[in-house]
């Protein structure tokens, strides 16, 4: 009789598939490191030997969330409105997709406990998001494409707070406008 073995890198993948439906459930402070060892189908152990700690492995898999979340590219000759529209629809995707990662960023605000390494993650990837925002807004308006009077870093915020809030209660896939509302209020009349 064969003996088949799984692959480690699919246990490892089955380890952070657990983490992130648990730590999206009951957050940091309340997920379990024995229901995610449970859930994967593998002992404590073993996930300690891949993640090293709770901390870790709430590292990993909030790694791999934002990855996935992360928009696509966008040459910058396009017009600065499809940097915009990228940036808004995949992070209303994500919400759709991953609706725990809502939770998960409402908790690095809430908890005390949070691990540092993770705050400074989500930091980042809140902040690339920003960043990509400003930089497009700013880029129609110097090209002419949007009015001079609105703030690229205030209409960024708002913008980014709107996807996250309209992707986690969008259903069916269906994304509210955003960036087509926040594009046509930049837009010279």
């Amino acid at each position: 009789m064969a003996v088949v073995t799984v692959p480690p890198r699919s246990r490892r993948a089955d380890i952070l598939a657990a983490a992130e439906r648990e730590f999206a459930a009951a957050g940091f402070s309340g997920g379990r490191v024995e229901r995610i060892a449970a859930a994967a189908g593998v002992n404590k152990q073993l996930l300690f030997h891949y993640f090293g700690s709770k901390d870790g492995l709430f590292l990993g898999a909030l790694t791999e969330l934002l990855a996935r979340c992360e928009p696509r590219a966008i040459s910058p000759t396009d017009h600065p409105t499809a940097e915009i529209k990228e940036v808004i629809s995949s992070l209303q995707a994500a919400m759709q997709a991953l609706p725990g990662i809502l939770g998960i960023i409402g908790d690095a605000t809430a908890n005390s406990d949070f691990p540092p390494d993770a705050a400074r993650l989500l930091r980042g990837w809140r902040d690339g998001l920003l960043l990509r925002l400003r930089t497009a807004i700013a880029e129609g308006q110097r090209r002419g494409y949007f009015r001079d009077d609105v703030d690229p870093q205030a209409l960024a915020g708002i913008s980014l707070a709107a996807a996250l809030g309209a992707g986690a209660l969008g259903s069916h896939g269906d994304a509210l406008p955003i960036a087509t509302v926040m594009t046509d209020y930049c837009a010279w009349r």
